[in-house]
């Protein structure tokens, strides 16, 4: 295989790891929702495998994007990163943060707000995985700004991955804190509606950033070793040794609840352990399915739109209810996975539907036409409340 056929799998693989996070996060989201707790018992085989198995999905992901912000940062010939990347980082950071503010916002309208309950407020405020991506990516951004190179930025990376994981046994308790600004606490630590505070989550895009500044800084031919095989044994290596490190501390009686958290180091090891053996197994794929490439980098570069499709199906929006909302943990095991297999057909068929859309050869003015007409829908609704309210 020439360098570019290389080149092009190792891609792919990042494209494939992220769309396996999206289908994983699909399912795990539907089935808890909807199927009752007495079919679902994490306690027990099999389902406390996929209970672990749904906290590797966010640290997927992320780890994911950390690799691919660092191919994706073009630096000029001084070393920096250029503006216009720079400031396009910024603006996505931002409007991710907005999308998870939106999806959860407490009102029919922007004028009711004065008049919801109190206790609407935390959920509206709380964090979910756009809110914490959107703040891991500015703070990326800062790195990239002061970095000079591809090798500081991942040296920066790893630093501030350890200061995270170093700071999340105090975060929490941090973020609890009675003085703690309400709409800041949740960016922190885990609090009631917090369930991807900063610590420890940033931890894994950051480690992201560092592997794939490593990556950066090799051969085409050793950066295919490492996806090949390199990665996925450090990952094994990484899973083997936490594993021990868990039966010591067990076995030594200072075993807490901690440990066992995702705020704790060795979850973070057991995770990122097999986010790198996913990895592998990616690429591997990628090379041996090269007819569904196209697939692979379509789904797993609208991840953003998977996420907000399937969510809004599932729990509606401020102006409509979801199945969940009706249905919550009332499902039969069996109805549970014909509904998830309903969604995630639908939600996979939406985004290829707009991605199609956005790849035809419509005229710039009747896409533009296109967009403005969903943003004057959202300010509709925003400023007037959804019709079905009237009624």
């Amino acid at each position: 295989m020439d360098s570019t056929e290389q080149s092009n799998d190792r891609l792919i693989a990042l494209d494939l790891a992220r769309f396996v996070a999206m289908l994983l996060m699909m399912q795990g989201h539907v089935l808890d929702a909807l199927v009752s707790q007495s079919f679902i018992d994490v306690s027990v085989l099999p389902w406390s495998k996929w209970h672990a198995l749904r906290g590797v999905t966010a640290p997927l992901f992320l780890m994911v994007s950390g690799v691919v912000h660092v191919i994706a940062a073009k630096r000029g010939s001084d070393g920096h990163v250029r503006q216009d990347i720079l400031q396009r980082r910024t603006r996505w950071a931002l409007t991710i943060i907005g999308v998870g503010y939106l999806m959860h916002f407490p009102a029919n309208r922007i004028w009711d707000l004065p008049f919801i309950d109190a206790a609407a407020w935390p959920q509206f405020l709380s964090v979910n995985i756009l809110h914490l991506t959107g703040a891991a990516m500015l703070l990326l951004t800062v790195l990239l700004r002061r970095t000079t190179s591809v090798r500081t930025l991942g040296r920066a990376a790893a630093l501030v991955a350890g200061a995270v994981l170093l700071l999340a046994p105090w975060a929490s308790q941090l973020a609890n804190s009675w003085w703690m600004p309400m709409p800041i606490a949740p960016y922190i630590g885990f609090t009631k509606w917090s369930m991807f505070p900063l610590a420890p989550f940033a931890a894994y895009l950051f480690i992201g950033v560092a592997i794939g500044s490593y990556l950066w800084s090799c051969t085409p031919e050793r950066r295919s070793t490492l996806m090949a095989y390199g990665i996925p044994a450090a990952g094994a290596v990484v899973v083997v040794v936490e594993y021990f490190i868990n039966m010591a501390i067990w076995k030594s009686g200072f075993h807490t609840d901690f440990f066992g958290s995702p705020a704790s180091t060795t979850t973070f090891m057991s995770r990122v352990g097999v986010v790198l053996l996913v990895f592998g197994a990616s690429y591997h794929l990628a090379r041996w399915t090269r007819p569904l490439h196209h697939w692979y980098m379509m789904f797993g570069r609208r991840a953003l739109y998977i996420y907000v499709i399937h969510i809004v199906m599932l729990w509606g929006t401020p102006w409509w209810d979801g199945i969940a909302r009706s249905q919550y943990r009332a499902l039969t095991l069996q109805q549970g996975l014909g509904v998830m297999a309903l969604i995630m057909c639908a939600t996979l068929g939406i985004v290829w539907a707009v991605d199609a859309f956005v790849r035809s050869s419509a005229s710039p003015l009747t896409k533009k036409r296109a967009r403005y007409t969903f943003y004057a829908v959202m300010a509709f609704l925003l400023l007037v409340g959804s019709p079905l309210a009237w009624f």
